[in-house]
């Protein structure tokens, strides 16, 4: 593509200064107690494992939207306004996957997570067989239920995600573990957008026909479903229940 060489430079350094971030947060939390990334968190296999979960779960979400929208318009056809509603049934699904959610989450914790991976990689397949059957004539309609399945599985990892990942740190580190968290959502929906735009597009290449960007698409959607996957294996690691509560409690009692 006949890339400037600044920008390979830049794609160089990139490591480097990752090293080099990371060795300040380690000389800046042992001089100071404090950081902007407070390495120590990452002790807690629990919440290394919710960051990695906070990481995956919206890069499954950004990496399948970005090929979805790209098929519906460009190969088949279909409005923005007409995409936008095609997904429609997505948003549904999670607004009423909140409904479950939220009473489930002190009781389920980690096995909810699971529950809503689980659902998500189950909807994505479902979604990815509609439209390898459908093929031409799909319409809106095929996706409902497919898309609302996947909508509620992303609502039952995310809603208990911040109490279930912060179980094992130390209370007075909640602000700067959940900032943390919300830093891992954005790194994740950013690398998994580059990372399915080189797979959808290494397929389509100039082929953009239907035919073209479904085969696209299905090879891409894998990128959508190996983030599902990592979000359901990094929920085994993740805090008990137990852990969760006496977590809570503690709060309670440092607020009072």
């Amino acid at each position: 593509y006949e890339w400037p060489l600044w920008i390979w430079l830049m794609i160089a350094a990139s490591p480097v200064l990752i090293g080099l971030f990371v060795r300040i947060q380690y000389q800046n939390e042992k001089a100071t107690g404090t950081s902007l990334i407070p390495p120590s968190l990452f002790r807690s296999r629990g919440y290394a494992a919710g960051a990695v979960t906070a990481f995956a779960s919206t890069a499954s979400v950004a990496s399948f939207y970005l090929i979805f929208a790209i098929y519906l318009q460009i190969g088949l056809g279909f409005s923005a306004i007409e995409a936008g509603l095609a997904s429609l049934p997505f948003s549904i699904g999670a607004f009423f996957g909140s409904g479950i959610a939220i009473p489930l989450a002190a009781r389920l914790g980690k096995t909810l997570i699971l529950m809503g991976s689980l659902l998500q990689l189950g909807g994505y397949f479902w979604v990815s067989q509609v439209v390898i059957d459908k093929a031409d004539i799909l319409v809106g309609a095929d996706l409902i239920f497919p898309l609302a399945v996947a909508g509620v599985g992303l609502t039952l990892v995310l809603v208990p995600l911040n109490d279930v990942a912060l179980a094992e740190t130390d209370v007075s580190d909640a602000g700067a573990a959940s900032g943390v968290l919300t830093t891992f959502q954005q790194v994740g929906a950013a690398i998994a957008v580059a990372v399915i735009g080189v797979v959808f597009f290494g397929i389509a290449e100039d082929n953009f026909s239907p035919s073209g960007l479904r085969d696209a698409f299905s090879a891409g959607v894998w990128v959508t479903l190996g983030a599902v996957a990592l979000t359901a294996a990094a929920s085994f690691l993740m805090p008990s229940v137990a852990q969760v509560a006496a977590h809570k409690m503690a709060a309670e009692k440092l607020q009072v």
